[in-house]
């Protein structure tokens, strides 16, 4: 779960807590309704983008199936909101430069 760094860590030891700033936490956000539950979660490029980033905290297999299921939707993906938000996040030229040699 995305959080902002101000806020109280969360005790439930089953939510991985990612803690960040206010103005790249709101990039990218989408609502989706959930059994009744309205949810504010990231879109596809901005999942794309996080992806890119915490690579190094994943199993590379596992990363490896996420990124070639990436690359199955990338017609359907919006590719100026992928570079927007890969330049707004940190180390942004790592995530461009691996976002071009992995995914595209």
């Amino acid at each position: 779960m995305a959080t902002k760094r101000e806020v109280a860590p969360i005790s439930d030891k089953r939510v991985k807590q990612i803690f960040m700033p206010g103005d790249i936490l709101a990039q990218g956000n989408t609502r989706l309704e959930y059994k009744g539950y309205d949810l504010l979660i990231f879109d596809r490029e901005r999942m794309l983008v996080e992806l890119v980033r915490y690579k190094s905290k994943l199993p590379f297999n596992y990363y490896k199936k996420i990124l070639g299921n990436y690359r199955k939707i990338l017609p359907q993906l919006n590719t100026e909101k992928i570079r927007n938000y890969a330049e707004a996040v940190p180390k942004s030229d790592k995530v461009i430069r691996t976002l071009c040699t992995e995914v595209y």
